[in-house]
């Protein structure tokens, strides 16, 4: 299974945008000039009767194919389900807004639905809702009267949600996380839209961590370590300053109780004992960045850039397995979120030098 896939990709990959063709985007004057770099990319047969300000559109249609190879290759695994989990949790995200904050699709516009998710967005919202459902119903059981439980009402429409439920034959796994999030967010408040994006890139690396037992490979191992650790860091940064102690996922390589005690130091030893921490990864540099600007997104880049790099160099060595296959599908995301950057870049005249500091080479 890996063989073969393997040497399709290491075609595939000659014809992925490189450094020289990001460059060229970049530098490009105007938006249809960056379309004619991309025409001598893998996107050239997404581009035919498209204009610049449908990149979305290009950038979906060639994400499909990669889903429907990945699908006829490896199948219904582990290793798919891992690699395109992410979109379900993007979908969810979206969706818990939506329910618990009354966002409607104009204010979560920067997180629109995907198809490209294990589960369709409306599996996953109807089931939302019924959880969501069951769970009022439940407490609601718990505060009845024993006149109130008398009739069995309550009993029979818990029974009847639970029968709906059954019938979807949702995956079990992101069904239990749905649960843990419905539950969690009920007795969290306030809820903001911070808290919901914490709460289930939580619960996405907690499954991430089962599909990867499954997998049985010591670089997915690793993988999944690795984002434990940059996301455990992502939170801790969110909230030092505010001391609102967010619980941390174990699994990963740092020690998520070390991490814990820093919510006590005062801010010059939380950012020394910090970047000690991260010199296994050796990313301590990117920590005394944060300390100086504060930027998020320029953390967040930085660490995927890390990623990157360690995928890309596991991918190297490997003569076929699943170093390859995710190094591809993380080059194909890569090249995506730096396709995207540069033309909605070009598009709404941000500078060179402001787009070239967001992408990642």
């Amino acid at each position: 299974m890996y063989e073969y896939l393997t040497g399709l990709i290491r075609v595939l990959e000659k014809r992925l945008p490189d450094k020289t063709d990001i460059d060229r985007m970049i530098q490009a004057k105007t938006a249809k000039d960056v379309f004619d770099v991309l025409n001598d990319t893998d996107y050239a047969d997404n581009l035919l009767n498209r204009k610049p300000e449908d990149y979305d559109q290009v950038l979906a249609d060639d994400f499909n194919q990669l889903k429907k190879l990945l699908a006829e290759s490896i199948g219904k695994t582990p290793l798919f389900d891992l690699l395109f989990i992410d979109f379900d949790f993007l979908n969810i995200k979206t969706i818990l807004k939506q329910k618990f904050l009354k966002l409607d699709k104009t204010a979560t516009a920067s997180q629109p639905i995907s198809n490209l998710s294990l589960e369709t967005a409306e599996n996953i919202k109807k089931i939302l809702l019924l959880k969501h459902q069951l769970a009022k119903l439940k407490a609601k059981k718990r505060q009845a009267t024993a006149i109130e439980l008398a009739g069995g009402k309550i009993d029979a429409q818990i029974a009847d949600t639970v029968n709906q439920i059954k019938k979807m034959k949702f995956d079990a796994n992101i069904e239990a996380s749905l649960k843990c999030l419905i539950d969690k967010l009920r007795k969290t408040k306030p809820i903001t839209p911070s808290l919901i994006d914490t709460a289930c890139d939580q619960e996405l690396l907690k499954l991430k961590q089962l599909l990867a037992k499954k997998i049985k490979n010591k670089f997915i191992d690793n993988l999944i370590k690795m984002h434990i650790d940059f996301l455990n860091t992502k939170i801790l940064l969110r909230t030092y300053e505010t001391k609102f102690k967010t619980p941390f996922i174990k699994g990963g390589l740092i020690d998520k109780n070390r991490l814990m005690h820093l919510y006590k130091a005062d801010k010059q030893v939380f950012y020394t004992n910090l970047a000690e921490l991260f010199e296994l990864y050796e990313i301590s540099h990117v920590i005394d960045k944060f300390k100086e600007k504060k930027d998020l997104w320029r953390l967040e880049r930085e660490l995927d850039s890390r990623t990157f790099d360690f995928v890309h160099t596991a991918s190297k060595s490997a003569s076929f397995g699943p170093e390859v296959i995710v190094s591809y599908f993380l080059n194909k995301m890569t090249g995506a979120r730096n396709v995207r950057t540069i033309l909605s870049g070009k598009l709404n005249g941000v500078e060179m030098e402001e787009i070239r500091e967001r992408v990642i080479v």
